[in-house]
């Protein structure tokens, strides 16, 4: 399963809506061109060595940040002192900024003069964060954590094939993908369809077509449950969270100060949205149709709770916590109900500023 909340992209059938999105918010096409792709460890991640005007990204798939004119990616993040960590998923990682310099990892070096390591890893569940930041956490004097809503929508839509170490996006696809030996797959890597003989590529056409249809049957999954078992799914769900903060946050320095931001939802936030936002919406509710409906019906039922869940985790794990849904965002601030514009990233910034 995969999420265009999380990508921000629409999909190629509805291009036509896409061109108008890109009419009100052009650069939101640079985000569609980075399509995920596998990653050692966090299993899906950017492309490295990305290169536009809008969103770039490092040897290791990480996009790059500023503090002030200097970059910051992580093969030369060791070297800095003080140094701070933005672990989380695609709101992290600036989906929606016009530029690396205006995400929020930029946006927090530049006002506290410590570069800031974005680790935003698009379409990532708490435990792929927490994956992302093993390298790094040891050394951080700050940490900020940006998350929320994947760990979430990926349990709602789950077949339940992955609940040891929790759901998460594309999982329809990787149980298919985990049928096969790894040698079969290098052979097809390198010697193509041809190289398997006629009933090798009939069973793979077959593989493929069972993991669309796996897919297919994990983003509807959310129409069968009852608002108790959608419960059961949130509980479950914030706990997983919990978990992986908790692993986070006990490998961090004894001095190293860490903060939780749960991301802004714009379905959760009493403000008056204006007329880009709608369109936007409307596009993005058009492009995803039904199925997503009834997944966003679900979070705005439960996303209080769920942040609440999250902000009790973090006070029995004496981690700050800040509730940027509840932080007043005015004006244009959003490209969907996930995703900031720069303004958007500009307000979020200052939240937690304040918190830090």
């Amino acid at each position: 399963m995969s999420s265009s909340w999380e990508t921000s992209s629409l999909p190629s059938a509805n291009r036509k809506l896409a061109g108008e999105r890109d009419r009100i918010a052009p650069h939101l096409a640079a985000y569609d061109a980075l399509q995920p792709s596998l990653r050692p460890y966090l299993t899906i991640g950017t492309p490295p060595n990305i290169r536009s005007r809008v969103v770039s990204t490092d040897e290791n798939g990480f996009r790059l940040s500023y503090n002030s004119a200097t970059r910051v990616d992580s093969t030369s993040w060791h070297d800095e002192a003080p140094k701070g960590l933005l672990v989380g998923s695609s709101v992290a990682f600036g989906v929606g900024a016009t530029s690396d310099s205006r995400t929020l990892a930029s946006l927090l070096a530049n006002e506290t003069g410590t570069p800031f390591l974005n680790l935003g890893v698009r379409g990532a569940n708490s435990t792929q964060e927490l994956i992302s930041a093993i390298p790094f956490v040891g050394s951080a004097d700050m940490v900020v954590v940006v998350s929320g809503v994947n760990n979430l929508t990926a349990a709602l839509q789950s077949l339940g094939g992955n609940e040891l170490f929790g759901p998460f996006f594309w999982e329809g696809a990787f149980d298919q993908l985990a049928r096969w030996p790894v040698d079969a797959l290098i052979d097809l890597i390198y010697g193509g369809e041809q190289s398997w003989g006629g009933k090798a590529a009939r069973k793979l056409r077959l593989v493929r077509g069972a993991a669309k249809s796996v897919t297919q049957m994990t983003r509807s999954e959310i129409a069968g449950r009852s608002p108790a078992h959608q419960r059961e799914v949130l509980v479950a769900a914030a706990e997983r969270h919990a978990r992986d903060l908790a692993i986070l946050a006990a490998a961090t320095p004894p001095a190293t100060r860490v903060v939780f931001a749960a991301q802004p939802f714009a379905d959760a936030c009493e403000r008056a949205v204006t007329t880009e936002e709608r369109t936007l919406f409307d596009l993005a509710d058009a492009a995803t149709g039904a199925r997503w409906q009834r997944v966003k019906e679900v979070l705005a039922t439960g996303w209080d709770e769920y942040v609440e869940r999250l902000a009790n985790s973090c006070t029995r794990l004496d981690v700050t916590f800040v509730d940027l849904a509840a932080v007043t965002f005015d004006g244009w601030c959003f490209v969907d109900r996930v995703h900031l514009t720069d303004r958007g990233h500009d307000i979020a910034a200052r939240a937690i500023l304040e918190a830090l």
